[in-house]
């Protein structure tokens, strides 16, 4: 009976060693994972913003890659575009390139290192301006992995002073609520008429 315990505690030993061995090697292979999902987003993304076609990159991208990002980011995206449409005399959208963090058209973007972050992944994604690599990172974005993909989640920016500014998502619900104070006070403006 000791020597069948002594056996089994020597195969959970030898089972937890492995897994000790292999998590560190998954880990690895999934941030190269996300890491080559990002730079083949971007490889696709940037020669898509000069295309001269009629429907412009940012409506493409939600329909032609929406897979690519989780059902509440791109539920926020379409919603900010739909609702912001709607609005031709004052910017109540966004109204920068969320996916570079600017409005200038890049010509090359360069992933970086991927960070840990709960069960994803933060890809630090870089500008290549004249053959240089800038710096420090345009934009972060956050993913993770759902349903035997890789999906975006957020994109993070540079840290400001005002805190809200610092990631998509948190821009997106600010977004949505000036667009709501903008149609209260319209609303209120055309009634008093």
């Amino acid at each position: 009976m000791k020597r069948q315990a002594n056996t089994w505690l020597s195969k959970i030993v030898a089972a937890l060693a492995i897994l000790l061995v292999l998590a560190p090697s998954a880990m690895a292979q999934s941030a190269q994972s996300c890491k080559k999902f990002v730079q083949s987003f971007y490889t696709w993304y940037i020669p898509q913003m000069t295309k001269n076609v009629p429907i412009p990159c940012n409506e493409r991208i939600l329909k032609e890659k929406a897979s690519y990002f989780s059902p509440t980011l791109l539920a926020m995206l379409r919603e900010d575009q739909r609702e912001s449409a709607k609005v031709t005399d004052e910017i109540v959208g966004l109204d920068f390139d969320p996916y570079i963090n600017g409005q200038e058209t890049p010509k090359r973007y360069l992933v970086g290192k991927a960070s840990p972050r709960g069960k994803g992944y933060l890809v630090e994604v870089f500008d290549v301006s004249e053959g240089k690599k800038g710096k420090d990172p345009a934009v972060i974005p956050e993913l993770v992995f759902s349903k035997g993909k890789w999906v975006f989640t957020n994109f993070h920016y540079y840290k400001t002073s005002f805190a809200a500014n610092e990631n998509l998502i948190s821009i997106l619900k600010i977004q949505k609520e000036a667009r709501l104070k903008y149609a209260k006070e319209h609303k209120t403006h055309s009634s008093t008429k």
